[in-house]
């Protein structure tokens, strides 16, 4: 069975412990670069959760494909 990689845009749901609203816009802003979702999702300040994503209105018809068995197309 062969592995399919495509690139898809998402809506998400991140829950921040922080004292103030200041503060977890901050924590926040260390995950604005790409991050491994299954990597812990913590630095030493903040906890990060992110509870629930779903698809753009885009949808999966239209998800851009890059790789196939990890090779680029």
């Amino acid at each position: 069975m062969k592995e399919f990689a495509f690139d898809v845009k998402l809506f998400a749901v991140v829950r921040i412990k922080a004292q103030n609203e200041k503060e977890a816009r901050r924590k926040l802003a260390y995950f604005e670069d790409e991050f491994d979702l299954f990597a812990n999702l913590t630095d030493s300040t903040s906890e990060v959760v992110l509870t629930s994503a779903s698809f753009d209105d885009n949808g999966a018809e239209n998800a851009e494909l890059f790789e196939i068995d990890g090779e680029s197309v």
